[in-house]
């Protein structure tokens, strides 16, 4: 399709069935939503470890689509992050090596958007 105006790359977890659907249903016409998956079948740390390692792959297999952005979209426990993250920017709990990886490819923005639960 030629007329895309902006290409979005999602890197989701595998068992995720609901970013891919959700996304393209809200899609404006002129953008594309592209789609990787990284293997997770539990909410462990080393789960989480695993993602973390295999994020900066799944990131350029995208950028061969010449996207313009991306999303990370997965949802973390904060109570399980990773032990080797850094200290959160905030109180997201936005991993620093994610934004070593993202600014290697190039990127130059970088958010983080963690959803919470209402107390």
């Amino acid at each position: 399709m030629s007329d895309w105006t902006c290409k979005l790359g999602y890197v989701v977890p595998s068992w995720n069935t609901v970013v891919e659907y959700e996304t393209t249903r809200m899609l404006p016409p002129g953008v594309s939503a592209h789609f990787a998956r990284i293997a997770h079948t539990e909410d462990s740390p080393a789960s989480m470890q695993y993602m973390t390692d295999q994020f900066p792959t799944q990131v350029k297999l995208l950028s061969h689509a010449g996207v313009d952005a991306f999303c990370y979209a997965c949802a973390l426990r904060l109570s399980q992050r990773p032990a080797h993250w850094s200290t959160p920017r905030g109180t997201s709990g936005y991993p620093e090596s994610l934004s070593r990886h993202l600014t290697s490819l190039g990127c130059s923005r970088i958010l983080s958007i963690i959803s919470r639960p209402r107390a």
